[in-house]
């Protein structure tokens, strides 16, 4: 995939090589038409435009529900409905045309921003509704509800704004109301929150394949991987395993999100298997992240020596809620394994992941952490050990994406490693009793090390650059 930034240093390579009279005039024309040099700034400035039309169509939304509420009491119901429905339907109206039929690229952003008015007015309309007609009911469905309205939006205009406001009315439905569902027995919300995980991976990732978005389908896999965490931590679900409880439970909060993430794969929305893996890449490095994450927070001591659990006790729920808890958790198990199954097939490594630690690193970082967790919980307390061994892994993290960051030239993948073992270094002062003359010593040594590391690598990157598509 050519990027724009690629785009910008093509053309400035370009204009050099044309000044040294490497390349005529000629040449330099077939290359900026092949790569649309003149459509660079413009892409810019559109972006910028969409930007500021974005925060106008917001503020515009706010301005008709606050003009609405303050006349609202001043209104019969059928004025109200009447209006209401009349401001929907003419914001919506307006936008698609403008976004479909705009002969400028401004009238197509422009429609965009009244889409995503329209957007905001349906939440509004479905508020005032349930008020006028006294239909009452927790705040988190009506987020639920407005998110599900906006999402069918978002699937039948394939719009990426529509679609992250989808998932944000969503996102705040269910971290609102997760509590407050979990309450209520036998009830669709009960089973809605349970299966938020398996909902949440049908639909936004599909919408983000749906869209071909990047950010939807980051901000998507986000959400999917948090409403399974928060599953598995507000859920004892293996209560009924016996004395394997903590064991089992350690291990699987541990492991699946990040295998899950390291083994994900597009086949199940691709075409056909020739067509390239558009978000494979994305998965991977959140799965990265959250495997820096969990060792970064296991490598301090008193993650390990700390026994207290905050979990919601399911043997005082039957049957029918311990079924529901199993089915996202086990779909996800086997989902996982199949992918790994897969991946243990192919050959090569995919040329296109910008994070592409070694597989089996990663399923051996995967292993030890899984054995650490399993031994802990299950057969004996091992907290100094446990410290020591994940900081061990922390710091193969932290050299092995250094060595990437210097191998492919990759800039984010040098400074996250940088960065995770500077932090390692922090953290580990900071955490046992020492004087502050050694603190000093070891901040100014750190700041000195990624000084004269980061200019280094930079220059580096320079000498060792070549023009390809990132």
């Amino acid at each position: 995939m050519i990027t724009e930034k690629f785009r910008r240093q093509l053309r400035q390579e370009a204009a050099q090589w044309q000044t040294e009279g490497l390349i005529n005039e000629d040449f330099y024309e077939q290359l900026a038409t092949r790569y649309q040099f003149g459509s660079i700034e413009t892409n810019a400035q559109n972006r910028f435009t969409n930007i500021l039309l974005s925060i106008g169509g917001l503020l515009l939304g706010l301005g008709v529900i606050t003009f609405v509420a303050a006349n609202w009491q001043d209104w019969g119901r059928e004025v109200r409905i009447v209006l209401l429905l009349s401001v929907f339907i003419t914001v919506n109206t307006i936008g698609f045309q403008l976004w479909q039929r705009g002969r400028t690229p401004w009238q197509s952003l422009l429609g965009q921003a009244l889409l995503f008015t329209g957007a905001l007015t349906l939440g509004a309309n479905m508020a005032l509704m349930a008020q006028m007609f006294h239909i009452g009911g927790a705040e988190f469905k009506l987020y639920l509800v407005w998110g599900a309205g906006v999402l069918l939006m978002a699937y039948s205009l394939r719009l990426t704004l529509l679609g992250m406001l989808a998932i944000a009315l969503i996102g705040i439905g269910y971290w609102t109301g997760f509590s407050q569902a979990a309450s209520e027995e036998n009830s669709i919300w009960l089973w809605v929150f349970t299966q938020m995980p398996i909902l949440s991976a049908a639909a936004y990732l599909s919408l983000a394949y749906w869209c071909r978005s990047r950010w939807i389908f980051t901000v998507g896999m986000i959400a999917v991987m948090s409403a399974l965490l928060n599953l598995m931590s507000s859920y004892s679900w293996f209560a009924y395993w016996g004395n394997w409880q903590q064991g089992i439970w350690g291990l699987v909060s541990l492991i699946l999100p990040p295998a899950f993430l390291w083994s994900f794969h597009d086949f199940p929305w691709r075409r056909s298997e020739s067509e390239p893996e558009v978000f494979a890449s994305i998965s991977r490095k959140i799965g990265v992240f959250f495997i820096i994450y969990s060792s970064f927070f296991l490598s301090f001591y008193s993650s390990w020596s700390s026994s207290e659990r905050n979990i919601i006790d399911m043997q005082e729920y039957g049957g029918n809620e311990l079924s529901y808890l199993s089915l996202p958790l086990g779909l996800f198990i086997i989902w996982t394994i199949y992918n790994w199954v897969r991946i243990a097939h192919i050959q090569t490594t995919p040329p296109y992941l910008r994070l592409d630690l070694n597989n089996s690193v990663i399923l051996g970082i995967l292993g030890t952490m899984a054995i650490v967790s399993f031994w802990h919980g299950n057969i004996s307390y091992i907290p100094v050990l446990g410290t020591f061994i994940f900081n061990v892994l922390l710091f193969i993290l932290g050299a092995g994406l250094t060595k990437e960051g210097l191998t492919k030239g990759d800039r984010l993948s040098f400074w996250m490693g940088m960065i995770l073992l500077t932090g390692q270094i922090f953290s580990r002062t900071f955490e046992y009793e020492t004087g502050l003359l050694l603190k000093s010593l070891v901040l100014i040594l750190c700041g000195i090390g990624v000084m004269v590391a980061g200019v280094w690598f930079e220059r580096y990157r320079r000498h060792q650059s070549v023009l390809t598509p990132n």
